[in-house]
């Protein structure tokens, strides 16, 4: 359950033993090797539950969807070939649902109604104001309630730790403790081109008889129909691209022959690239369209390609990057409410596991060593 101080470091691929990807497979063989050196106390090999990071642990960092995919040494899902007898738990949509410190019931700014009294050093502070906040305490309740657990370091530690909870127990559970249900999300599976329609499929053995639950997509804070791979996606998290030489999971610093930095990035055959030098005049992993979606059975979705106009996708991604699962359109967020889920569930309250990959003759095509 760490990662943010790594995100300024190369997230890699432990199939070609570079980076973070490969350092988390290391720090799970390194620690089981440790605990287990007397014999008849631990397993050689104990289980391992890993936390993916929330969107607000980036730290400034780039690739958040590259770095949840490395801390799954690259396969998107656990357990795995490089990390047997582990599980992991999806938490990319369990920022900290209410601000900290959002809305007008904990602001004492010019627009705040100043409900709330906290002090939560980077999260800011609030101070109570009768005057301003007549009326409203009751309807500011929910909010300054959740002031009553302090913040630490602002967003980047989310106090709504219960769900995550929630999901490692359901995963150790159902992988290492007996359990047959499901324990992970839905997973990609793969996805077909069909007279332009795109439906993408999850896997059905990983469902274990769990069936796909589409939930309302959330209004976003601003129009983030298209933009570049590291955006904070909202609405319906879903986004494709229509030009096949953008696509990259993590895309590099370009450098000349002395290691000096040339001014633009290239994709390394590791990331889904050909490793050439890239093209300074067009941006790696930018132009995504935000698309919609429907139900289309209980294992796959029908992805809406009417925003490309004809266009051919060449790729998809679905809650890559900074993810907000807020529904920003909602008057009452952080007044009532904090922020809900994001859209695609399972009937186990599980997330999708978040997935890119690229559409080659009309199916999905995942960078080793994600299979779909």
């Amino acid at each position: 359950y760490q990662g943010e101080n790594n995100m300024g470091g190369v997230k890699g691929s432990a199939l070609a033993n570079v980076g973070y990807s490969c350092e988390q497979r290391a720090l799970v063989q390194g620690w089981r090797k440790i605990w287990s050196e007397t014999p008849g106390t631990t397993d050689p090999m104990a289980p391992f539950g890993i936390v993916t990071l929330a969107s607000s642990g980036s730290e400034g960092g780039p690739d958040m969807g590259a770095m949840r995919l490395a801390q799954t040494a690259g396969y998107g899902v656990l357990p795995s070939p490089e990390l047997p007898n582990t599980f992991v738990a999806q938490a990319f949509d369990l920022d900290d649902k209410w601000g900290p410190g959002a809305g007008p019931c904990q602001s004492d700014a010019p627009t705040g109604w100043a409900c709330c009294d906290y002090s939560w050093g980077l999260a800011g502070k609030c101070t109570y104001n009768k005057t301003r906040c007549a009326g409203r305490e009751s309807l500011c309740a929910p909010a300054c309630a959740s002031t009553e657990t302090r913040s630490v370091m602002g967003g980047i530690h989310p106090r709504w730790k219960k769900p995550v909870g929630d999901r490692l127990g359901i995963a150790a559970f159902n992988t290492v403790y007996g359990g047959s249900k499901a324990y992970t999300g839905p997973t990609l599976a793969g996805c077909t081109m069909d007279n332009n329609v795109l439906t993408v499929q999850f896997n059905t053995t990983l469902l274990r008889g769990d069936t796909l639950q589409i939930g309302p997509f959330p209004g976003p804070p601003t129009d983030l129909s298209s933009g570049g791979g590291e955006m904070s996606s909202s609405g319906s998290q879903m986004y494709v691209q229509i030009n096949a030489s953008l696509f990259c999971i993590e895309k590099r610093p370009a450098l000349n022959s002395t290691g000096g930095a040339l001014g633009y990035d290239y994709c390394p055959t590791w990331a889904g690239g050909d490793g050439s030098g890239g093209d300074p005049t067009i941006p790696l992993d930018t132009q995504w369209i935000r698309v919609n979606y429907t139900k289309a059975s209980d294992t796959a979705i029908t992805v809406d390609l009417s925003p490309l106009n004809g266009s051919t996708p060449t790729a998809i991604q679905y809650a890559w990057g900074v993810v907000d699962c807020c529904d920003h359109t909602d008057p009452n967020l952080y007044i009532t409410h904090g922020c809900g889920l994001c859209p695609i569930m399972s009937t186990s309250n599980l997330p999708a596991n978040p997935f890119k990959a690229r559409i080659k003759s009309g199916k999905c095509e995942c960078v080793a060593p994600q299979v779909c």
